[in-house]
């Protein structure tokens, strides 16, 4: 559920940005917010494999992915998330 949440932030952060973001160009640091209140920012996982997935649930692609990322989840799990 936590990954969820942090995706969404993700997706919600991203479709905010006024400025388009060109090839190069570094993401805003501050995506949005944790279930506990706390930002969420891209640099306090430098250095780490951070997996961003922008979806839609009338996709059926994309709600085939859950499944995988789940997967993914259990078999790396989040140590850190705040």
């Amino acid at each position: 559920m936590k990954i969820f949440i942090f995706f969404l932030s993700v997706f919600f952060a991203l479709s905010a940005h006024s400025k388009t973001l060109q090839i190069g160009d570094l993401p805003i640091d501050v995506v949005g917010k944790n279930t506990d209140g706390s930002e969420i920012k891209i640099s306090d996982y430098k250095g780490k494999v951070v997996i961003v997935s922008f979806w839609a649930s009338w996709c059926g692609p994309c709600r085939k992915e859950l499944p995988v990322l789940s997967g993914i989840q259990k078999k790396l799990p989040l140590r850190n998330y705040r």
